[in-house]
């Protein structure tokens, strides 16, 4: 198979694959002991137990929310991807759907997988896998801007509900009318994927806003629509860190005993509300994760096993 100018050869690339396992397993490792260590300061604080009761008091339709905004987080990640990825090649949306549910399950383990399949697959040059996820990332970090901006904007002006929900409603489907107009007068043409990429990694952070506003609701004393999208930010900034679990957890508790969310002193009872809260979003997203990272990595395979002899030619 031919090589992409600037890719390693393929001699190379079992020494590659076994440094990069060997790195999963070691930040594996450190994320597992930031894990034991936020289980410790949460048993060590009065969050557990106020949090069992509310679980325990919750409608269904909070854990249907737990699990479900996850899924909507993993769909909508897709269709950025293949927004972006089709200007190279082209990606069905259960495909590429299955691409990061596996990316998701197996973190840069499963993300340096994506980009061989996207080169051996579609063709897609691995320079042009990077690109797109770098793009991916700053439209990213431009949608938790813009919804944390209009956030602290609706704080300010002391808008209700149902105002709050139109306002944050606007720069999506603004993109989204831009895009379908762009790409209306001239279907050749690629602009229209920027916008479009924009308003679904806007609703990306505004679904991560929600499960961070339900989930501090629901086992606290609760956070602003502004707090709710401040921690959507920070889960974004640690999910660029190697340390693909426990990291976040750390963040999301500091930055709630930054916020107050918990009403005593001790450090503890300071960090256990925001600990918790985030172990128990990584706890809903494992039950998504794990059945579909699985099935989606065995499904892969079978492609990948049908593609091999075309591949060799």
């Amino acid at each position: 198979m031919a090589h992409y100018a600037g890719e390693a050869p393929d001699s190379a690339a079992p020494g590659l694959r076994r440094g990069r396992a060997r790195s999963a397993i070691l930040w594996s490792l450190v994320g597992v002991a930031l894990v034991v260590a936020a289980v410790r300061i949460i048993l060590r604080s009065h969050a557990l137990e106020p949090a069992h009761e509310a679980l325990r008091a919750a409608p269904w339709w909070i854990f249907a929310a737990m699990v479900g905004l996850p899924l909507l987080n993993l769909l909508l990640t897709s269709a950025t991807f293949q927004v972006l990825t089709n200007r190279y090649g082209r990606v069905g949306f259960v495909e590429m759907s299955a691409l990061i549910a596996g990316s998701w399950l197996f973190s840069f383990v499963g993300m340096f997988g994506r980009i061989a399949y996207h080169r051996a697959i579609h063709r897609v040059p691995v320079r042009a896998s990077v690109l797109v996820l770098v793009q991916a990332l700053g439209c990213s970090f431009a949608g938790v801007l813009v919804l944390l901006g209009l956030a602290l904007l609706i704080r300010r002006a002391g808008l209700g509900d149902a105002a709050t929900a139109s306002v944050i409603a606007v720069p999506p489907t603004a993109l989204l009318a831009a895009a379908g107009v762009m790409r209306a007068r001239d279907p050749s043409a690629h602009a229209w994927r920027w916008p479009a990429a924009l308003a679904l990694r806007y609703l990306d952070m505004a679904a991560w806003a929600a499960r961070y506003l339900l989930l501090f609701t629901v086992l606290s004393r609760g956070v602003s629509v502004a707090e709710a999208a401040g921690f959507a930010a920070a889960a974004q900034v640690a999910m660029l860190v190697p340390i693909q679990i426990g990291l976040r957890e750390w963040v999301i508790g500091l930055l709630g005993a930054g916020l107050g969310v918990a009403p005593e002193p001790s450090l503890a009872d300071s960090l256990g509300p925001g600990l918790l809260v985030d172990l128990i979003n990584r706890a809903a997203e494992l039950v998504v994760a794990i059945p579909l990272g699985v099935a989606a990595a065995v499904w892969l395979g079978v492609r990948w096993k049908a593609a091999r002899p075309r591949l060799t030619h």
